[in-house]
């Protein structure tokens, strides 16, 4: 598999939900457009949050955030500057969700969305207040695991595990969109998260090995 420092192509073209889409006020927007922009808004927050009046102050604005992750719902007080990457880690406690290149193109990162998968490293918590979120803590049925997490042990589809939840992740919204992929469809939906281990084979076996299974 080819790997690439963008995100994945334009599929939203084409009606698909890809990891290069996050929620933005009710509508898509691609990672791949607004990564620096969404990270300068981030920068730019962070670097304003303490003006009040003219004046900089030591207390940064704080605001309260209302999601549902994985089926429970949590209410929190956090800085505007927060990524949602840190509000799942840090303020819920669920670390399952990894962060690695911090610009929204590795996909380790990822998570569900109000039903499309987004990067969670360049989107700001308080954007997702009101959100339904699934993170990868929330993909198995109790202690039943799902399709492409049983792929994922069976077919050897992860090597240090970094990038699993997040390979996981999307694997798992390719077959929800598509439950017979080819595997030039696979390469292509997956192509926004990348393996340091190059484990690619092994992760598309998974995938197809998943898509068999369901």
């Amino acid at each position: 598999m080819k790997s690439c420092s963008q995100p994945l192509p334009a599929l939203a073209e084409a009606g698909l939900p890809s990891l290069a889409v996050e929620r933005a006020g009710g509508e898509g927007e691609r990672v791949g457009e607004r990564g620096a922009s969404a990270i300068a808004s981030a920068e730019q927050d962070a670097a304003g949050a303490g003006r009040e009046g003219g004046s900089m102050t030591t207390t940064p604005v704080r605001q309260t955030v209302t999601v549902t992750v994985n089926g429970q719902e949590y209410t929190r007080e956090v800085p505007t500057y927060r990524t949602l990457v840190d509000f799942i880690r840090y303020d819920l406690g669920l670390t399952g969700t990894k962060e690695a290149c911090s610009v929204g193109v590795c996909g380790a990162c990822t998570i569900e969305l109000d039903g499309r998968i987004a990067a969670s490293c360049i989107t700001l918590a308080v954007r997702a207040d009101g959100a339904n979120i699934t993170t990868i803590e929330g993909v198995a049925d109790g202690d039943t695991l799902h399709p492409v997490q049983e792929a994922f042990i069976n077919h050897g589809g992860f090597q240090c595990g970094a990038c699993t939840p997040g390979q996981i992740m999307a694997a798992k919204a390719l077959l929800e969109h598509n439950s017979s992929p080819t595997e030039a469809e696979i390469k292509e939906w997956m192509m926004g998260n990348l393996c340091r281990c190059t484990g690619y084979y092994q992760i598309i076996e998974s995938i197809q090995a998943a898509a068999e299974a369901k």
